[in-house]
Protein backbone atom coordinates (compact mmCIF):
# COMPACT_ATOMS: atom_id res chain seq x y z
CA UNK A 1 0.00 0.00 0.00
CA UNK A 2 1.53 3.10 -1.50
CA UNK A 3 0.27 6.48 0.58
CA UNK A 4 0.61 9.44 -2.08
CA UNK A 5 0.98 12.86 -0.48
CA UNK A 6 1.54 16.24 -1.74
CA UNK A 7 -0.53 20.05 -2.04
CA UNK A 8 -2.94 20.83 -4.06
CA UNK A 9 -1.45 20.85 -7.99
CA UNK A 10 1.49 18.34 -7.39
CA UNK A 11 -0.07 15.68 -9.92
CA UNK A 12 -1.38 13.52 -7.47
CA UNK A 13 -4.64 13.28 -9.69
CA UNK A 14 -3.28 13.68 -12.78
CA UNK A 15 -0.63 10.66 -12.15
CA UNK A 16 -3.44 8.06 -10.96
CA UNK A 17 -5.29 9.28 -14.35
CA UNK A 18 -2.41 7.97 -16.57
CA UNK A 19 -2.13 4.80 -14.53
CA UNK A 20 -5.92 4.28 -15.38
CA UNK A 21 -5.57 4.91 -18.55
CA UNK A 22 -7.73 8.51 -18.42
CA UNK A 23 -5.05 10.61 -19.48
CA UNK A 24 -2.57 9.95 -22.08
CA UNK A 25 1.36 10.26 -21.39
CA UNK A 26 3.44 12.53 -22.64
CA UNK A 27 6.51 10.32 -22.01
CA UNK A 28 7.37 7.11 -20.34
CA UNK A 29 5.37 3.75 -19.73
CA UNK A 30 2.77 2.06 -17.19
CA UNK A 31 3.95 -1.49 -16.44
CA UNK A 32 1.90 -4.18 -14.37
CA UNK A 33 3.59 -7.43 -13.25
CA UNK A 34 6.16 -7.05 -16.61
CA UNK A 35 3.95 -5.61 -19.15
CA UNK A 36 3.53 -2.45 -20.71
CA UNK A 37 -0.02 -0.96 -20.27
CA UNK A 38 0.94 2.29 -22.12
CA UNK A 39 -1.14 1.61 -24.98
CA UNK A 40 -3.84 -0.49 -23.75
CA UNK A 41 -7.58 1.10 -23.40
CA UNK A 42 -8.61 1.81 -19.79
CA UNK A 43 -10.97 -0.59 -19.86
CA UNK A 44 -8.37 -3.37 -20.85
CA UNK A 45 -6.20 -2.57 -17.72
CA UNK A 46 -6.73 -4.43 -14.47
CA UNK A 47 -7.09 -1.69 -12.77
CA UNK A 48 -9.84 -0.06 -10.52
CA UNK A 49 -10.27 3.61 -9.75
CA UNK A 50 -12.28 4.72 -7.14
CA UNK A 51 -13.07 8.58 -6.42
CA UNK A 52 -13.76 11.21 -3.88
CA UNK A 53 -17.51 10.17 -4.44
CA UNK A 54 -18.93 6.60 -3.93
CA UNK A 55 -20.44 7.64 -7.18
CA UNK A 56 -22.68 4.82 -6.82
CA UNK A 57 -25.66 4.03 -9.41
CA UNK A 58 -28.78 5.80 -7.29
CA UNK A 59 -31.34 3.82 -9.12
CA UNK A 60 -29.61 0.37 -8.43
CA UNK A 61 -29.77 -1.67 -4.73
CA UNK A 62 -26.64 -2.16 -2.92
CA UNK A 63 -26.93 -5.69 -4.40
CA UNK A 64 -26.89 -4.39 -7.94
CA UNK A 65 -24.34 -1.82 -7.31
CA UNK A 66 -21.67 -4.50 -6.10
CA UNK A 67 -22.31 -6.75 -8.88
CA UNK A 68 -22.11 -4.34 -11.58
CA UNK A 69 -18.63 -4.70 -12.36
CA UNK A 70 -19.15 -8.48 -12.70
CA UNK A 71 -21.66 -8.06 -15.76
CA UNK A 72 -18.83 -8.39 -18.14
CA UNK A 73 -17.49 -11.76 -16.96
CA UNK A 74 -18.51 -15.16 -18.06
CA UNK A 75 -20.43 -15.76 -14.72
CA UNK A 76 -24.02 -16.92 -14.04
CA UNK A 77 -26.19 -14.61 -12.20
CA UNK A 78 -26.35 -17.37 -9.73
CA UNK A 79 -22.24 -17.01 -9.09
CA UNK A 80 -22.50 -13.10 -9.17
CA UNK A 81 -25.35 -13.30 -6.51
CA UNK A 82 -22.94 -16.07 -4.26
CA UNK A 83 -20.06 -13.32 -4.94
CA UNK A 84 -21.75 -10.23 -4.01
CA UNK A 85 -23.40 -12.32 -0.63
CA UNK A 86 -19.54 -13.09 0.21
CA UNK A 87 -18.57 -9.24 -0.26
CA UNK A 88 -21.53 -7.97 1.86
CA UNK A 89 -20.73 -10.29 5.07
CA UNK A 90 -17.31 -9.07 4.42
CA UNK A 91 -18.52 -5.23 4.77
CA UNK A 92 -20.80 -5.86 7.58
CA UNK A 93 -23.68 -4.77 5.77
CA UNK A 94 -26.01 -7.84 4.84
CA UNK A 95 -29.05 -6.40 6.41
CA UNK A 96 -28.77 -3.75 3.40
CA UNK A 97 -28.81 -5.63 0.18
CA UNK A 98 -32.33 -4.29 -1.11
CA UNK A 99 -31.38 -0.22 0.03
CA UNK A 100 -30.49 2.29 -2.26
CA UNK A 101 -27.78 4.94 -2.45
CA UNK A 102 -29.91 7.23 -0.72
CA UNK A 103 -31.23 5.20 2.08
CA UNK A 104 -27.39 4.69 3.35
CA UNK A 105 -24.95 7.02 5.39
CA UNK A 106 -21.59 8.39 3.95
CA UNK A 107 -19.34 5.62 5.01
CA UNK A 108 -21.76 3.33 4.12
CA UNK A 109 -21.94 3.94 0.47
CA UNK A 110 -18.39 3.77 0.52
CA UNK A 111 -17.94 0.33 1.97
CA UNK A 112 -20.45 -0.64 -1.29
CA UNK A 113 -18.27 1.61 -3.42
CA UNK A 114 -14.95 -0.23 -2.44
CA UNK A 115 -16.71 -3.58 -2.65
CA UNK A 116 -17.86 -2.73 -6.17
CA UNK A 117 -13.81 -2.30 -7.44
CA UNK A 118 -12.87 -5.11 -5.13
CA UNK A 119 -15.53 -7.69 -6.25
CA UNK A 120 -13.55 -7.74 -9.85
CA UNK A 121 -10.44 -8.58 -8.88
CA UNK A 122 -8.12 -5.95 -10.15
CA UNK A 123 -4.48 -6.09 -10.02
CA UNK A 124 -4.32 -2.56 -8.50
CA UNK A 125 -6.53 -0.38 -6.89
CA UNK A 126 -6.39 3.62 -7.22
CA UNK A 127 -7.94 5.97 -4.62
CA UNK A 128 -8.25 9.60 -5.27
CA UNK A 129 -9.14 10.69 -1.65
CA UNK A 130 -11.81 8.23 -0.98
CA UNK A 131 -12.23 9.31 2.14
CA UNK A 132 -12.33 13.43 2.27
CA UNK A 133 -15.90 13.63 2.20
CA UNK A 134 -16.18 11.62 5.66
CA UNK A 135 -16.57 13.28 9.46
CA UNK A 136 -13.20 12.71 11.37
CA UNK A 137 -14.64 10.24 13.56
CA UNK A 138 -16.31 7.99 10.66
CA UNK A 139 -13.38 8.34 8.55
CA UNK A 140 -11.00 6.92 11.22
CA UNK A 141 -13.36 3.95 11.31
CA UNK A 142 -13.61 3.21 7.46
CA UNK A 143 -9.94 3.62 7.43
CA UNK A 144 -8.79 1.16 9.37
CA UNK A 145 -11.33 -1.09 8.40
CA UNK A 146 -10.18 -0.49 4.52
CA UNK A 147 -6.66 -1.05 5.13
CA UNK A 148 -7.18 -4.73 7.26
CA UNK A 149 -9.50 -5.51 4.30
CA UNK A 150 -6.95 -4.86 1.73
CA UNK A 151 -4.16 -5.89 2.83
CA UNK A 152 -6.32 -9.58 3.58
CA UNK A 153 -6.77 -8.79 -0.31
CA UNK A 154 -3.27 -8.77 -0.88
CA UNK A 155 -4.07 -6.03 -3.42
CA UNK A 156 -1.54 -3.46 -4.55
CA UNK A 157 -3.07 0.13 -3.45
CA UNK A 158 -2.43 3.95 -4.36
CA UNK A 159 -3.95 5.90 -1.99
CA UNK A 160 -3.92 10.04 -1.95
CA UNK A 161 -4.30 11.84 0.63
CA UNK A 162 -3.84 15.47 1.80
CA UNK A 163 -3.59 14.35 5.62
CA UNK A 164 0.03 13.15 7.04
CA UNK A 165 -1.22 11.44 9.64
CA UNK A 166 -3.66 9.19 7.09
CA UNK A 167 -0.80 8.64 4.87
CA UNK A 168 1.65 7.17 7.24
CA UNK A 169 -1.21 4.93 8.87
CA UNK A 170 -2.50 3.73 5.43
CA UNK A 171 1.34 3.25 3.69
CA UNK A 172 3.55 0.62 3.75
CA UNK A 173 5.63 3.31 1.95
CA UNK A 174 4.78 6.76 1.18
CA UNK A 175 5.44 9.11 -1.67
CA UNK A 176 6.17 12.73 -1.78
CA UNK A 177 4.92 14.53 -4.94
CA UNK A 178 5.75 18.27 -5.36
CA UNK A 179 6.44 20.95 -7.97
CA UNK A 180 5.24 17.90 -10.55
CA UNK A 181 8.05 15.42 -9.55
CA UNK A 182 8.11 12.77 -6.82
CA UNK A 183 10.21 14.23 -4.42
CA UNK A 184 11.04 11.07 -1.95
CA UNK A 185 9.62 7.67 -1.20
CA UNK A 186 10.23 5.59 1.54
CA UNK A 187 8.75 4.28 4.62
CA UNK A 188 6.35 6.06 7.11
CA UNK A 189 9.53 6.53 10.01
CA UNK A 190 12.10 7.06 7.26
CA UNK A 191 10.43 10.01 5.19
CA UNK A 192 9.15 11.98 8.43
CA UNK A 193 12.66 11.43 10.37
CA UNK A 194 14.66 11.93 7.23
CA UNK A 195 13.26 14.62 5.08
CA UNK A 196 15.17 14.63 1.75
CA UNK A 197 15.05 17.84 0.95
CA UNK A 198 13.57 21.38 2.14
CA UNK A 199 10.19 20.92 0.60
CA UNK A 200 9.46 17.50 2.19
CA UNK A 201 10.54 18.73 5.61
CA UNK A 202 8.21 21.50 5.51
CA UNK A 203 5.51 19.21 4.10
CA UNK A 204 5.10 16.33 5.66
CA UNK A 205 7.88 16.55 8.49
CA UNK A 206 8.44 18.87 11.57
CA UNK A 207 11.16 20.90 12.67
CA UNK A 208 13.16 23.80 11.62
CA UNK A 209 14.60 24.62 8.42
CA UNK A 210 17.28 26.79 8.07
CA UNK A 211 18.36 28.41 4.72
CA UNK A 212 16.75 25.24 2.48
CA UNK A 213 20.06 23.79 3.10
CA UNK A 214 20.01 22.08 6.93
CA UNK A 215 17.26 20.62 9.18
CA UNK A 216 17.05 19.59 12.90
CA UNK A 217 13.73 17.73 13.39
CA UNK A 218 11.22 18.57 16.39
CA UNK A 219 12.47 15.20 18.25
CA UNK A 220 15.62 16.58 18.73
CA UNK A 221 14.42 20.24 19.86
CA UNK A 222 14.20 21.82 23.36
CA UNK A 223 12.34 24.27 25.11
CA UNK A 224 13.02 26.25 28.60
CA UNK A 225 12.47 29.55 29.92
CA UNK A 226 15.90 29.97 29.94
CA UNK A 227 19.24 28.83 27.56
CA UNK A 228 20.83 25.86 28.88
CA UNK A 229 24.77 26.14 28.17
CA UNK A 230 25.23 22.41 26.99
CA UNK A 231 22.83 23.11 24.00
CA UNK A 232 25.12 23.11 20.44
CA UNK A 233 23.11 26.29 18.88
CA UNK A 234 20.02 27.96 20.79
CA UNK A 235 17.69 30.38 19.99
CA UNK A 236 15.00 32.88 21.35
CA UNK A 237 11.65 31.35 21.08
CA UNK A 238 7.28 33.23 21.13
CA UNK A 239 4.79 30.60 22.55
CA UNK A 240 2.01 31.18 19.89
CA UNK A 241 -0.32 28.64 21.00
CA UNK A 242 -0.91 25.73 23.30
CA UNK A 243 -2.87 22.93 22.49
CA UNK A 244 -3.05 18.87 23.18
CA UNK A 245 -2.93 16.30 21.43
CA UNK A 246 -2.56 12.46 22.35
CA UNK A 247 -2.57 13.35 25.88
CA UNK A 248 0.61 15.44 25.75
CA UNK A 249 0.89 19.38 25.43
CA UNK A 250 2.62 20.92 22.49
CA UNK A 251 3.21 24.34 21.93
CA UNK A 252 4.00 26.67 18.18
CA UNK A 253 6.75 27.90 18.73
CA UNK A 254 8.20 31.67 16.51
CA UNK A 255 11.76 31.43 16.19
CA UNK A 256 12.38 34.51 15.83
CA UNK A 257 15.74 35.31 14.85
CA UNK A 258 14.85 32.23 11.99
CA UNK A 259 11.17 34.19 11.09
CA UNK A 260 10.27 30.49 11.50
CA UNK A 261 7.99 28.27 13.20
CA UNK A 262 8.10 25.11 15.11
CA UNK A 263 5.63 22.74 16.79
CA UNK A 264 7.78 20.87 19.96
CA UNK A 265 6.23 18.66 22.48
CA UNK A 266 6.92 19.52 26.18
CA UNK A 267 5.87 18.21 29.46
CA UNK A 268 6.66 21.70 30.90
CA UNK A 269 3.99 24.14 30.59
CA UNK A 270 3.88 27.38 29.13
CA UNK A 271 1.53 30.31 28.31
CA UNK A 272 0.85 32.10 25.24
CA UNK A 273 2.78 35.05 24.73
CA UNK A 274 5.53 33.22 26.60
CA UNK A 275 8.83 34.53 25.55
CA UNK A 276 11.23 31.15 25.94
CA UNK A 277 14.40 29.52 24.66
CA UNK A 278 15.07 26.48 22.25
CA UNK A 279 17.75 24.24 21.62
CA UNK A 280 19.54 21.74 20.22
CA UNK A 281 22.49 19.38 21.87
CA UNK A 282 24.11 18.32 19.40
CA UNK A 283 25.41 18.53 16.33
CA UNK A 284 24.99 14.97 14.53
CA UNK A 285 21.03 16.13 15.16
CA UNK A 286 21.81 19.14 12.32
CA UNK A 287 21.08 17.45 8.84
CA UNK A 288 22.54 18.67 5.80
CA UNK A 289 19.71 18.45 2.44
CA UNK A 290 20.25 18.07 -0.59
CA UNK A 291 19.13 20.70 -2.92
CA UNK A 292 15.30 20.97 -3.98
CA UNK A 293 14.04 18.87 -6.78
CA UNK A 294 16.52 15.50 -6.67
CA UNK A 295 14.80 13.15 -5.79
CA UNK A 296 15.27 10.02 -3.46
Amino acid sequence: MISLIGPSGAGKSTLLRCIAGLEELDEGHIWIEGKDMSAEPAHRRPIVMMFQQPLLFPHMTVTENIMYGLTFTKMTKRERLEQVSLYLKKINMENFRDFYPSQLSGGQQQRVSLARALITNPKLLLLDEPLSSLDNELRAEIRLWMKQWLKEKKITTIFITHDKEEAMLIGDRVVVMGKKIIQQCGSPIQVYDYPANSFVAEFFSDGIVINNELFIHTKHIEMSTSPNERWYVKWKGLVKEAFMKYGKFFYQINIIDLQTDVIIQSDVPFSNMQYVWVGVHSKGHIQTFKKDGETC
